[in-house]
């Protein structure tokens, strides 16, 4: 009889559920946590993911106010910057082992892929006469500059700049893994180089003032800024356009 009742309790504890479920919530875990622990690390990681969704959503809010916000109202201010070609021009040394070569229509694709210029876009410039010198590194091609012979107009800005003898260099890229490497600046200089030998004498370009990687290169290479355009637009009409010349940086 003592022997049944032995048997019956040890069946008890291995099989009812209700006691298994006992002995968990007053035992601890393999890793040395007790069960309660647990339960708040599992509170505390949602309360986490709940205040990281509610961060995404004021920051996507935030997004799509400032979007509405700039279809609005816009403002810009635009540098025209002068480089006069007296005398050879000095190539500025890469620090990497770059080689320039010429782009012509075959190379739309290439040049398209690099930064997302439209082929449209590329096609119209090559249609109007325009070249485009790129640099190369392992045979790929990492940057490039266009130079235009004829008015360049600038509709956010309500400008047209008139090259007249000289040439108009833009726009210029230079992928963003190689930067910090005086590509611009090399580039620049061999086009003015090959310039100064056709017999061009003034190099005209234009950058945005708050574009300081591009400000740092059209300085190396002797960019003066001649005019500063800041225009102020609310529904794609000028509220204001303030024309500044220069003979100096701002």
């Amino acid at each position: 009889m003592i022997e049944e009742k032995l048997n019956k309790t040890v069946l008890q504890q291995r099989y009812c559920p209700v006691k298994r479920r006992c002995n968990i919530v007053e035992g601890s875990a393999k890793n040395g946590y007790t069960y309660d622990r647990l339960g708040k690390k599992r509170q505390s990681l949602r309360q986490i993911t709940r205040h990281t969704l509610l961060r995404l959503r004021r920051l996507t809010w935030k997004k799509i106010t400032n979007r509405l916000a700039s279809l609005i109202y816009k403002k810009a201010t635009l540098l025209v910057v002068l480089k006069r070609l007296d005398q050879p021009p000095q190539i500025e040394i890469p620090g990497l082992s770059v080689e320039c070569r010429p782009l012509n229509s075959s190379h739309t694709r290439l040049i398209s892929e690099l930064n997302g210029l439209s082929k449209e876009r590329i096609a119209t410039f090559f249609a109007e006469g325009a070249r485009c010198l790129g640099a190369f590194y392992n045979n790929q091609l990492i940057a490039y500059s266009w130079c235009h012979y004829q008015n360049r107009q600038f509709p956010f800005f309500s400008y047209c700049l008139e090259v007249k003898a000289g040439i108009y260099i833009g726009p210029n890229y230079v992928d963003t893994e190689f930067r910090g490497n005086r590509i611009h600046g090399f580039l620049l200089t061999k086009i003015f180089e090959l310039l100064y030998k056709e017999g061009c004498r003034q190099v005209w370009s234009s950058v945005l003032i708050n574009n300081h990687a591009s400000i740092k290169g059209l300085k190396s290479t002797g960019f003066i800024p001649q005019k500063q355009i800041e225009v102020s637009r609310i529904l794609n009409s000028i509220a204001r356009q303030h024309l500044k010349e220069l003979n100096h940086w701002p």
